[in-house]
């Protein structure tokens, strides 16, 4: 089946069901990532054209959730920028671990869950895993569950292992993820102590008091004014000197952008200004 391209009107035409049916609002979503994210549902989920999505949205509600699935970006592996992950086990974690008995993280938007993984394989190495309270958010319980399941591609499992070397992980990566026939599996039991959000459409029943939030990778696929909505509410959620890190090609910009300091600009990791 061919890729089918939208314009500019079959994209806005889409938001507006998306808006009057779900009350999901993806307006200030950047144009390009829309045109594309839809495009994908269309191919994934092989439907003749613009106007058998849209039928499909129209009609039948139970088609949301895997119209949710095809369309929100999926993290493409773990341990992307094994240097992060290096800062966070080395530096970051023990450091802040020094002044907090206790640490909370949340990790919202969650999708195919390999960030949320390699954090939890990170904490587990450090001997963490009890004094640390990890949130996990996504945008719908079918999107949860896709996570927790924990099956993924072999050709993300073999570059997730290269990452994991370079990432100079204290274990074997086999012991978290393994080949099953046509797909890799990770260990579930990873998750064990993570607390499941169903977020909603802008993160509902955000935790509170956060001492870190992880949030790669989303801000590029919004417009200015949902990246400030987002931020702000990111900034309620974080205790007093909590600290956002960012992907690293997302920089906090506009209004909110006076409301945090950047402490390590390769990593893109910000701080709350008191």
């Amino acid at each position: 089946m061919d890729r089918v391209e939208l314009g500019i009107v079959d994209t806005r035409n889409i938001i507006k069901v998306l808006n009057d049916v779900y009350r999901y609002d993806f307006s200030n979503y950047a144009l390009t990532s829309l045109r594309r994210g839809f495009e994908n549902v269309i191919t994934r989920a092989s439907l003749r054209d613009v106007d058998a999505l849209i039928h499909r949205l129209r009609n039948d509600e139970t088609f949301f959730p895997e119209f949710l699935s095809h369309f929100l970006i999926k993290s493409t592996e773990m341990f992307r920028d094994p240097s992060l992950w290096r800062v966070l086990k080395n530096d970051f974690l023990p450091e802040q671990l020094k002044k907090h008995s206790s640490f909370k993280i949340w990790h919202p938007n969650v999708i195919a869950g390999h960030e949320l993984y390699s954090l939890m394989i990170i904490l587990r190495e450090a001997g963490l895993t009890d004094r640390t309270q990890v949130f996990t958010s996504g945008i719908c319980s079918e999107c949860i569950d896709q996570l927790k399941e924990g099956t993924f591609g072999r050709k993300v499992f073999e570059v997730s292992a290269e990452n994991y070397i370079r990432y100079q992980g204290t274990s074997d990566f086999a012991q978290y993820a393994w080949i099953e026939g046509e797909m890799a599996r990770r260990d579930h039991q990873l998750l064990d102590n993570v607390q499941f959000i169903e977020q909603g459409k802008m993160f509902e029943g955000a935790p509170r008091n956060v001492n870190l939030i992880i949030f790669r990778n989303n801000l590029i696929y919004y417009n200015q004014t949902l990246q400030d909505r987002v931020l702000e509410i990111m900034h309620d959620s974080l205790s007093v000197n909590g600290h956002l890190i960012l992907g690293v090609m997302e920089a906090i910009t506009g209004a909110v952008a006076k409301k945090f300091s950047l402490i390590h600009e390769s990593e893109s990791i910000y701080k709350k200004k008191q």
